[in-house]
């Protein structure tokens, strides 16, 4: 019953509109479902990052040292500009490409490869200090001491998996619907341009909201 509760609670914190949902969205509108999708697999890994983390009780040091928790929302911060900058720059290589096609066939950009959609899903969890909290403020409530068939380390596994599980199901649907707006609007090259400004636009807001969450914290 306790691991049923907690899935439940990550269902409810998953679907709760924030940055990653947020990201996964501008991602999978951008470049397609398969994108989205990879970003996705990446976001769930970051999730077994923090996992491991609070395994080897290194969560607990981090929480405990301000700049190390600045370092690590820094690294967010920077790697979200830097999406943020390609997004912008793709659209003015767009207009040059249009500027030389003739014909009429559907214009399509250049494919990143599969790993860079990965990386950015990992580092946008994996640098995300209010999922570390998560896993140190919230994971442990739902830790059982008395349980002797089930170890401390075991249910804080199992409670680490469900969070990924509940995750990959509620970041699958969002991906799912972004990408079949993004398949309707790559046709037009103008909507092109509007998705590429727009998850810019994103980015670099996302990177302003942590910079300031984490002041306000």
């Amino acid at each position: 019953m306790t691991f049923f509760n907690y899935f439940l609670v990550s269902l409810l914190l998953a679907i709760t509109p924030g940055p990653d949902i947020v990201f996964v969205f501008t991602q999978s509108l951008q470049h397609r479902l398969q994108a989205g999708m990879i970003v996705v697999l990446g976001l769930c890994t970051g999730l077994l990052w923090h996992m491991l983390l609070v395994l080897l009780g290194v969560s607990s040091l981090l929480l405990s040292s301000p700049n190390a928790l600045i370092f690590i929302q820094s690294l967010g911060v920077l790697y979200l500009c830097y999406l943020g900058y390609n997004s912008f720059l793709s659209v003015r290589q767009k207009t040059n490409l249009l500027k030389e096609i003739t014909d009429s066939r559907e214009i399509n950009p250049a494919k990143p490869h599969w790993r860079k959609f990965y990386l950015r899903g990992f580092v946008m969890n994996a640098t995300n200090p209010k999922v570390l909290l998560f896993f140190i403020a919230i994971l442990p409530q739902f830790l059982d001491v008395t349980r002797q068939d089930i170890g401390i380390a075991w249910q804080t596994v199992i409670l680490g998996l469900l969070s990924v599980l509940a995750t990959f199901i509620c970041f699958s649907g969002v991906a799912l619907f972004a990408g079949v707006l993004s398949k309707h609007l790559s046709h037009s090259v103008i909507a092109s341009n509007a998705i590429n400004i727009f998850s810019g636009s994103v980015f670099f807001g996302l990177a302003t909201y942590l910079v300031l969450d984490f002041i306000l914290i």
